[in-house]
């Protein structure tokens, strides 16, 4: 053991020959800023549909979503022609259970802010306790079809050319209600949509809702240009009607705080506030989660009916068939809407193809096949076999046109019901590719991320490349409402755009994107102008139905 004296004596002599060299390495550690810690901060995203209620828990830091979890529920039962409604309670339970589930889930993570996407147009009547007085009309409800035209005749009238209604939209129900139900009607206190129903839930909102404008846009009263709903359109419906809309605030405002009944069910135990964003449409939100926010881009959807909807700084242009939607962002998001989609492809697949053939082995056959060319050997689909929206076709049937003695050979290969399946593939692709001439954009796209269901085909993959002549991705996230709800939730919490934002988080695409070949294209072309012209010779305004 070394005595103290000696020990000190060593320590002064160490100090003295090596005490610059020592200083320099405490310096240099004290200059050097601690590891940061990992951010377990994480925002929820509420996706609040027709079918169910999504919910996702994002984690910004980590790039990734860390929780999910789904219910789904369905209508109200009913035998009236052109009803579809549920009751707001089922939406409020399923949000319950799939708040409650991810808690479960996310321990060791702090919950930031939560946003709501919502199926749009909804009409939810509350009184002045905000408790719904029936239940909410969907956007698939058209029983305001005489009300749609009344509303619609009265707007362009009063000069608002730039109003868009659909028997879907919301303000074609309430005239409804008001004609209808006109005691109900006298009680409401309110009027709004699915979103902003969860939003005064979730933060148990007591004054006067809000909402956003991106959602609003849908309702049929705003001008998507002021993003003001117009006061003379709603005094057409009752001089009380305006006063009884939400009040319209920012992309990445807050609504609210969630209140301490679905703290508890996320596992909450601190006393932090945490945010309620505005929320919006699912369209809106779905365009947030792929990272569409700057134009040039634009989402196509292929489900049961196909959409296509881009950011634009311009509105869209007046007369045409387009939603002149705003974004979730402070920008317009122009809709397309196709009734004719993977529905029709399937009904064909079903119908003239082999018994137990999937699309998979519809599409391996015909990228083996040397006898089916681009354009179908001068075949043309017309897919409207339940009418059409885009074009505004209603009465519109299918049609096969140009029927030969080749054409109509079936061999030992399936080669009639491949080549109705391919006709029918390029159709629907046509049909899509058509409106891209309505968007401020024209048909100029630097890029298109594809969605839904018929995303997932390589060889339709290759096809809408060539047709569109440019570049597709492909999401991974297939939830992309909420995930897009979660992003607006993270910039109200952190005072930041939403576009900004957006575009700070590492959204994950498939790794290869799928290029356009220019030889494809000028065979697609000869076989796009033939469907076009022939659609409008049998269906259009000239036509003698």
């Amino acid at each position: 053991m070394i005595p103290p004296f000696r020990l000190l004596v060593c320590v002064v002599c160490f100090n003295f020959l090596h005490g610059d060299a020592l200083l320099s390495s405490w310096a240099l550690k004290s200059s050097q800023q601690p590891e940061p810690v990992p951010s377990k901060e994480v925002f929820v995203g509420l996706d609040v549909g027709t079918q169910g209620t999504k919910c996702l828990v994002y984690c910004p830091h980590e790039g990734r979503v860390v929780a999910r979890s789904s219910v789904s529920y369905g209508l109200e039962p009913s035998h009236v022609q052109g009803r579809a409604e549920q009751k707001p309670s089922v939406w409020v339970s399923a949000v319950e259970d799939c708040l409650q589930s991810v808690g479960r889930q996310i321990g060791g993570y702090q919950v930031s802010g939560v946003g709501v996407s919502g199926q749009q147009h909804g009409m939810v009547a509350l009184d002045s306790a905000g408790t719904p007085l029936r239940p909410a009309k969907l956007w698939c409800d058209v029983e305001a079809a005489e009300e749609t035209e009344q509303l619609q005749t009265l707007a362009r009238k009063a000069g608002y050319d730039r109003t868009f209604l659909t028997p879907g939209f919301t303000s074609p129900k309430i005239l409804w209600m008001k004609q209808h139900e006109p005691e109900l009607f006298q009680r409401a206190k309110w009027f709004v949509l699915p979103h902003d129903y969860i939003v005064m839930e979730l933060a148990s909102l007591q004054e006067q809702p809000v909402t956003d404008a991106g959602d609003a846009s849908g309702n049929g009263f705003l001008d998507t240009t002021t993003r003001v709903n117009i006061a003379s359109l709603a005094d057409h419906i009752d001089p009380t009607l305006h006063d009884k809309l939400p009040r319209i605030i920012q992309p990445n405002e807050v609504a609210g705080y969630l209140n301490d009944h679905f703290r508890r069910l996320l596992g909450i135990s601190d006393d932090k506030p945490i945010p309620v964003s505005a929320g919006s449409g699912d369209n809106m939100c779905s365009a947030l989660g792929v990272g569409c926010v700057l134009p040039g881009m634009a989402v196509m959807s292929l489900g049961t009916s196909g959409t296509l909807f881009g950011v634009s700084d311009t509105p869209a242009p007046l007369n045409t068939p387009l939603a002149p939607f705003c974004s979730a962002c402070g920008q317009h998001l122009p809709l397309a809407c196709t009734m004719s989609c993977t529905g029709v492809l399937t009904q064909v697949l079903r119908e003239c193809c082999p018994k137990g053939w999937t699309h998979e082995d519809a599409c391996e056959r015909l990228s083996e096949s040397t006898s089916i060319d681009i354009g179908c050997n001068g075949l043309t689909f017309l897919p409207f076999l339940g009418g059409e929206r885009t074009p505004n076709w209603p009465h519109a049937t299918g049609a096969l046109l140009g029927l030969t003695q080749q054409t109509m050979t079936n061999g030992d290969n399936n080669l009639l019901g491949l080549l109705w399946y391919r006709a029918c593939m390029e159709a629907i692709t046509f049909c899509l590719a058509d409106t891209l001439q309505y968007f401020p954009s024209g048909k100029k796209l630097d890029k298109v991320l594809l969605v839904g269901g018929g995303a997932k085909n390589p060889f339709w993959r290759q096809m809408i490349a060539d047709v569109l002549q440019c570049p597709l991705v492909f999401p991974v996230e297939t939830e992309s409402a909420a995930l897009g709800a979660a992003f607006q939730a993270g910039a109200a919490a952190t005072g930041t755009s939403v576009k900004e934002y957006v575009l700070q988080q590492n959204i994950e695409m498939e790794p290869a994107e799928v290029k356009p070949s220019p030889d494809n294209f000028k065979a697609y072309e000869v076989a796009f102008e033939r469907y076009r012209s022939l659609g409008h010779k049998l269906f259009g305004k000239d036509s003698k139905q």
